[in-house]
């Protein structure tokens, strides 16, 4: 007979070989070698099947109710992000600063340029608020990046350098 481990305050009582591979919480004392094969048998709480089945009817219902907070976290945010248009934000802003330490844009054009920038923000966050951004808001923000990217490619190609 295997000395077993008792667990606190639990009964403990041997099983069949065959079925502890499909058992949970399944514990196997330590082997002993008897001509030359090793022999186990394993021991299971007799608490151990109805708590785990209420631990896994614990974890589905987490588990769903964190999918469905993700979902609709995600639904909410997908609706107000642009990321398009942030990623064009932060282009024209390196080509800007890029401008300006080369010289190729004056003090002026780099003031103008940057009100445009700021003044886009402003639009996004209006567009932001209610929650939701339109198509039609989305066109917009996009042309007003176009025309700004036109005009820094003229503010630094139009052969003005900063003093």
């Amino acid at each position: 007979m295997h000395p077993l481990i008792p667990v606190q305050g639990v009964s403990v009582r041997e099983i069949h070989p065959d079925t502890a591979e499909t058992l949970p919480n399944i514990y196997h004392p330590p082997t002993t070698k008897f001509n030359n094969q090793l022999n186990y048998r394993p021991v299971l709480c007799s608490i151990t099947i109805t708590n785990f089945k209420i631990e896994i009817m614990k974890i589905k219902i987490f588990g769903g109710l964190l999918v469905a907070a993700l979902a609709v976290t995600s639904i909410a945010s997908a609706q107000t992000r642009t990321p398009v248009i942030t990623e064009r934000q932060h282009m024209q802003d390196r080509r800007i600063n890029q401008g300006v330490r080369s010289g190729e844009l004056t003090r002026g054009e780099t003031r103008h340029l940057r009100a445009d920038e700021r003044s886009i923000s402003r639009e996004k966050r209006r567009a932001k608020a209610d929650g939701y951004v339109s198509r039609s808001e989305r066109r917009h923000l996009r042309h007003r990046e176009n025309r700004v990217s036109r005009a820094i490619y003229r503010d630094k190609h139009n052969g003005r350098v900063r003093n």
